[in-house]
């Protein structure tokens, strides 16, 4: 009896727990429930948003795999480019270099060929000739010569007419030899610098030899006796008179040809010609003498069987050959300059 009581104590005391417990968990249930709704509201978003990212980080993953593979090829290609670049500024460099001695070939090549056309204009034209042919070193090999011709003599009119007699009697005329010269070139202009191209070459029948070759073959025309009057003269007056006077090179023009001769300026407007080639000398009765200008430069177109129709006077100074043009003009015009 008393055990059976005790059984149904205990049924008793499970019944209401289980009852305590169902009514808790339903008063819980009630009470917790919107929270729970609300957490689980939650979860659902969060998992939808990590969903989300998983996806963008996949897409991301996929973009950067794709660029890095672009990045490697242009790494590669920059690369590549790099040892182009420097192959071709080394071939830059070494064709610089090419077009930079091509260019000063070139330069020498064409201060060469007007070196050369200067040179050979030297040996046909008056005055371009005065420094080659009338210097210091030219002058000095006349002195045989002079001493010569002149024996010493401190008469200066007496020792230029023996100076004329002495190359008239021992210096023939000749007709010179055919000389080649430059007649034109081209040239292109680069960098401000004229680059000749091209020239082309004549021949002229002139060569204007120095006085101490025509002493030695005695022979020239009037270029050369000219040439060598006005050195052996030149010559006199410094190292035997001691006393330089004006002395004039005179480049006379005829209508078809021109001529070669020295011209002697005298004091009073009156002047003395010497010209050797042209077996003249302004003389009265056989010996050397001065007269008005005018009236010599007159007397000397007569001489000829053509008219002068032009005359240009230079000044060369024998140290160096050079000159100055002291008038040009006709007889009229050159005959003032003497006063």
């Amino acid at each position: 009896m008393f055990l059976a009581g005790k059984k149904f104590i205990l049924l008793g005391l499970i019944i209401g727990l289980c009852v305590g417990s169902a009514a808790g968990f339903f008063l819980s249930s009630s009470l917790y429930m919107p929270q729970i709704i609300t957490l689980q509201d939650k979860v659902l978003i969060t998992q939808n948003k990590l969903s989300s990212i998983e996806r963008r980080y996949a897409s991301l993953n996929d973009s950067y795999s794709e660029l890095n593979s672009k990045y490697l090829n242009l790494s590669k290609n920059y690369t590549e480019l790099t040892t182009l670049y420097n192959a071709l500024n080394a071939s830059k460099e070494r064709l610089n270099d090419k077009y930079n001695r091509i260019k000063g070939y070139y330069q020498e090549l064409t201060t060469n060929v007007l070196d050369l056309r200067n040179m050979l204009r030297s040996y046909i034209s008056i005055p371009e000739a005065f420094p080659r042919v009338l210097n210091n070193q030219t002058i000095k090999e006349t002195k045989d010569a002079v001493i010569e011709a002149t024996r010493s003599s401190t008469d200066i009119r007496l020792s230029t007419e023996r100076i004329y007699r002495y190359i008239t009697t021992n210096i023939i005329y000749a007709q010179d030899i055919d000389m080649p010269y430059l007649s034109s070139y081209w040239h292109v202009t680069i960098d401000g610098f004229d680059y000749i191209i091209n020239f082309t070459t004549e021949r002229a029948r002139n060569y204007i030899q120095t006085p101490n070759l025509t002493l030695s073959i005695k022979k020239g025309d009037c270029d050369d006796q000219a040439i060598l009057a006005y050195a052996m003269i030149k010559y006199y007056m410094k190292y035997i008179y001691g006393k330089e006077y004006d002395l004039y090179i005179a480049d006379i023009d005829f209508p078809e040809s021109g001529h070669l001769a020295v011209f002697l300026p005298v004091k009073n407007g009156e002047i003395c010609i010497v010209d050797p080639a042209g077996k003249y000398l302004t003389s009265n009765w056989g010996r050397i003498a001065s007269k008005p200008a005018l009236q010599e430069l007159h007397n000397y177109s007569k001489h000829w069987s053509d008219p002068i129709t032009c005359i240009t006077l230079y000044n060369v100074n024998v140290i160096d050959g050079s000159f100055e043009v002291v008038a040009e003009g006709t007889i009229e015009e050159i005959s003032s300059v003497f006063g």
